[in-house]
């Protein structure tokens, strides 16, 4: 099975962030549900890596934090985009808790899917052809959206023809360790 850890959003900041994208026959928005911060792609997976995974991530160790969502931008560049995205402002708290879920799974983890680490959260996925202007209004947006960060998911993630679907198997709660 293919996994990932990632911070997920209240319903209210997916809701928010569902309408910062038009509704572009050439975009393939991300469904709201499904909107999160990926801190770490690990890749497919057996039953007994999953549990020495989640033993893993049992010992992370963190502090609730705020995080703040602003702007919008596009991978590999906003010319030809295939993935357009909301920034994530990078804090210390959020990048100490990534740098230490990759050194504590660095034996599981699948390094061709995983580059330096730049916060964002994906909005959409381009279909087609498809060039956005310079000037386009999508790449101007002055919104933020704060939320706290109290907890990460280790989830599994199941592709089909409408998108893949994502499942929580184990949360882990900021100050405890444990979930």
């Amino acid at each position: 099975m293919r996994l990932f850890v990632s911070i997920d959003l209240p319903k209210e900041v997916q809701e928010n962030l569902q309408y910062w994208l038009p509704s572009l026959p050439e975009l393939r928005n991300t469904k709201k549900e499904q909107l999160h911060l990926t801190l770490l792609f690990i890749g497919e997976s057996d039953e007994d890596q999953v549990c020495l995974i989640t033993e893993k991530l049992h010992t992370v160790q963190f502090e609730p934090f705020q995080m703040v969502i602003k702007g919008v931008g596009a991978f590999p560049g906003r010319k030809n985009p295939r993935v357009i995205w909301a920034g994530v402002e990078e804090n210390d708290e959020l990048m100490d808790l990534q740098k230490q879920i990759s050194i504590k799974l660095s034996g599981f983890i699948d390094e061709a899917g995983n580059h330096s680490f730049k916060p964002h959260i994906t909005l959409a996925r381009v279909n087609r052809h498809f060039r956005f202007n310079k000037s386009d209004a999508l790449f101007e947006k002055s919104e933020s959206v704060s939320l706290t960060v109290a907890s990460v998911s280790l989830k599994k993630s199941i592709l089909s023809q409408e998108g893949s679907t994502h499942t929580v198997l184990e949360t882990f709660y900021a100050g405890s360790g444990h979930s």
